[in-house]
């Protein structure tokens, strides 16, 4: 018999971080930035199997993405 909210999913850790500078010259922008996501680099499981015939019941196969960063460039005019 399946329970309504009967299985609890995982915790999840998140903390995405960004830096930025930016130059002004008269009418004209431009900037550097950085973004970080998962900064912490968590391990964060997606929800478990619930199909009770799976092999897999009740195990997280599948995770978030790890550690990623990127960088770019912004000119405004």
């Amino acid at each position: 018999m399946a329970v309504r909210n009967g299985i609890d999913g995982p915790n999840k850790v998140i903390l995405d971080a960004r830096a930025q500078y930016i130059w002004r010259v008269q009418r004209y922008q431009a900037g550097v930035f950085l973004e970080v996501y998962n900064l912490t680099n968590h391990v964060n499981y997606g929800a478990p199997t619930g199909n009770r015939t799976s092999s897999n019941f009740m195990v997280p196969i599948v995770a978030d993405d790890p550690l990623t960063a990127q960088i770019g460039f912004r000119l405004t005019f």
